[in-house]
Parts: C-alpha cells; sequence; structure tokens
C-alpha cells in the first residue's frame, strides 16, 4: 500500500503549497497543528488508499473475467494477419469470424462506444449472436439484424457498435460488404489500393430495426488480394496540430505493408509518429485478410 504523503508546513504562499500537491503530495497541514487531528487526517487518508487499492484490485478481477469471456475456441483466423491493441487492459473493438460449409468466410470487426470495461464487457453479447447463427445457415442479414436488436434491447442507450462486416466469397471472386458507421475497408491489388463502400447504415443499436439491405454493397476480388479492415482509432489518430491521420496516410502505409508483408505492428509505429507521442488515445485494431 503506498502511504500517502502529507507535508507539515509553515509555509503561507498559494502558490507554493500548490506545487507541493503538484509535484505528488496528497495534503499539506499548515503549522501550528493539532496532534489529533493530524492523526484523524491520516486515518481519513490511508482509508481513501485502502479503497482506492479495494476498487483496483476488483477492476482487475472484472478484467481477467472479460478477457475470458471474450476468448472464443469459434473464432476462424483462415487467411488472416490480426493487430489489436488496446488502451486499456480490455478493448471495445471485436474482431469475429467464422466460415460456412461452402467456404465463405465471415468476418465482423466491431467498435463499441468509447473503450475500457464498459465497452469490453458488450462484446461477448455480439459475439454468442454471430458464432451462435453461423452454423445454422442464417444469413448476414439475419445475423446483422438480430445484433442490431439484441445491442438495442440489451444495452444502455448511449452503448451502440460501430462495424464493418464482410461475407467473403473466395471461390465466386466476390465480397459482399456491409458498413455500418466506420470507415471504408481497403484493399490492395497488384500495386494499387482500392477503398471499399462509405458508411451507408447507422451503426448498430441506435433503432430497432435496420434496413440492412440498403448499406449491402458486392465488390469483385480476386487471388492476392489483401482486404484490410480497422477501428476508427487509426483513421482518427491525431497530430499535434489536430489533422487526422486519414485516408491519404492509411492508404501509403498499407499498401507499403502489402508490399512488403511487413508486421501489422508497423502502423502503430507510424501512428505514433504521426501524434508525437508513444500513448495512444484509443483502440486500435487492424485486420488482413488475404483472397
Amino acid at each position: 500500500m503506498q502511504p500517502p504523503v502529507i507535508f507539515l508546513t509553515g509555509v503561507e504562499d498559494q502558490e507554493l503549497l500548490a506545487e507541493c500537491l503538484h509535484c505528488g503530495g496528497d495534503d499539506f497541514i499548515s503549522k501550528p497543528f493539532n496532534h489529533v487531528i493530524l492523526q484523524a487526517r491520516l486515518k481519513a487518508w490511508l482509508r481513501r488508499v485502502e479503497l482506492a487499492e479495494k476498487v483496483a484490485m476488483d477492476r482487475e478481477a472484472i478484467e481477467n473475467v472479460i478477457q475470458k469471456m471474450r476468448k472464443d475456441d469459434r473464432f476462424d483466423p483462415f487467411a488472416m494477419r490480426l493487430l489489436m491493441t488496446p488502451v486499456d487492459k480490455t478493448t471495445g473493438d471485436l474482431v469475429l469470424s467464422a466460415r460456412d460449409e461452402q467456404g465463405v468466410q465471415y468476418v465482423l470487426l466491431g467498435d463499441f462506444t468509447g473503450h475500457g470495461l464498459v465497452a469490453a464487457v458488450c462484446g461477448p453479447l455480439v459475439s454468442d449472436i454471430f458464432h451462435g447463427m453461423m452454423p445454422k445457415g442464417f444469413t448476414s442479414r439475419d445475423i446483422l439484424r438480430n445484433i442490431n436488436e439484441k445491442i438495442h434491447t440489451r444495452l444502455p442507450v448511449d452503448m451502440f457498435l460501430t462495424a464493418s462486416f464482410i461475407a467473403l466469397d473466395r471461390a465466386a471472386g466476390r465480397m459482399t460488404v456491409y458498413n455500418a458507421g466506420m470507415h471504408p475497408l481497403f484493399v490492395y491489388r497488384a500495386g494499387h489500393g482500392i477503398w471499399g463502400p462509405a458508411s451507408r447504415q447507422m451503426p448498430l443499436g441506435i433503432v430497432r430495426e435496420i434496413a440492412i439491405e440498403e448499406s449491402e454493397v458486392v465488390m469483385e476480388v480476386r487471388e492476392g488480394d489483401l482486404v484490410y479492415l480497422y477501428s476508427d482509432g487509426v483513421y482518427e489518430t491525431q497530430s499535434p496540430d489536430g489533422l487526422f491521420f486519414g485516408g491519404d496516410n492509411l492508404s501509403r502505409v498499407l499498401s507499403g505493408i502489402a508490399t512488403s508483408q511487413a508486421p501489422l505492428e508497423s502502423i502503430q509505429l507510424e501512428l505514433e509518429r504521426f501524434q508525437g507521442d508513444a500513448n495512444l488515445r484509443d483502440d486500435i485494431t487492424l485486420v488482413e485478410l488475404t483472397v
């Protein structure tokens, strides 16, 4: 337990006293002081420290439970590379993948409101719907409608999910894309990049019923294409001047990764360099799929 730091001081200058607290002090008592008051203040601070430690231990226990709940043996990483870098121990970003009997691969990248515990606890709800419906032959539209309805009815009104959902049919050379509030996906093909459709659907969970078919876009894909899905923490990383990392930088970095098959972690270095700070402020998730 870290004991509180309390200054006993005869200094009366308010700015100096404020500087004491700024440098790591917890409190100060001006001289002359009363021993009874000093003991009472110390006991009060020790109670605060004990409470903070209990909250931290409870939080760690909850994080461990959530991390265990989010691990799913049904996840299919076929032809996939994945990078997930949360701001906290847990993340509000979500990546799900499964294949049906015909070999069509379904991938959902979702980003719940905010980050940390509150956002992370929502992930298992979506995962259970996705993996529960996939083996039963439900369509992409059915799955997305059910996810939307469950988020809307079971979670608080300020919790919703932006999502990119794709059905990748390699044999047929096509990819069906649903974009609900995400930035467009990126396809790298033979030396040039192709942006996917912009969002045509509001994030999932805001309204009870959605016309998901209106956001459906079919893209041609070819063997050897690389498909990239990413969370808004990638696109919206800001420079010291307040500029977004944006599409031009993202296209350049992803094209470089695709050309050299560099580790996905290289995008994190680019984001840190762009931000001018190694402490990223939002969860970072990047998915690469090989067609």
